[in-house]
């Protein structure tokens, strides 16, 4: 079933579990598809567990994790596995983070608040994974 683009669609169940940061952890109902382009998607699989999004507290005046839990979701499936150069899903972490912006624009989000959470994100990625904010 595909479910991109459309707020509130998506279906968490909430987990008597946290992570290490203490935020609570949610696992998907069903695949939610997302498309990214003629012909490519990102099919998130049933099951999957995430924090939808790892905000840092003092930044919920901003936006809260739950405000973004469909863009959350795509990016984390994308990016969580592994923060090498290419993460196990094939997208490079700048694409996972390209799409995560999309997904926020997509869902309604003002481009000047969508633009804020990529940079926040890129410069996150920098500083806790060493990687490069600009590129591929």
């Amino acid at each position: 079933m595909r479910h991109a683009w459309q707020p509130g669609i998506m279906q968490l169940d909430l987990l008597n579990e946290v992570d290490g940061s203490k935020r609570p952890l949610y696992r998907l109902r069903d695949d939610y598809t997302f498309d990214i382009g003629p012909g490519s998607t990102v099919t998130v699989p049933a099951g999957y567990i995430t924090n939808l999004g790892s905000v840092p507290r003092f930044m919920w005046w901003f936006v809260s994790p739950g405000e973004m839990r469909q863009p959350s979701v795509i990016h984390d499936y994308l990016t969580n596995e592994d923060f090498g150069a290419h993460t196990k899903s094939g997208y490079s972490r700048f694409m996972a983070d390209a799409i995560m912006y999309e997904a926020l624009i997509r869902f309604g989000w003002p481009k000047w608040k969508a633009t804020a959470v990529f940079w926040a994100v890129r410069i996150w990625a920098r500083f806790r994974h060493g990687m490069k904010i600009h590129g591929t």
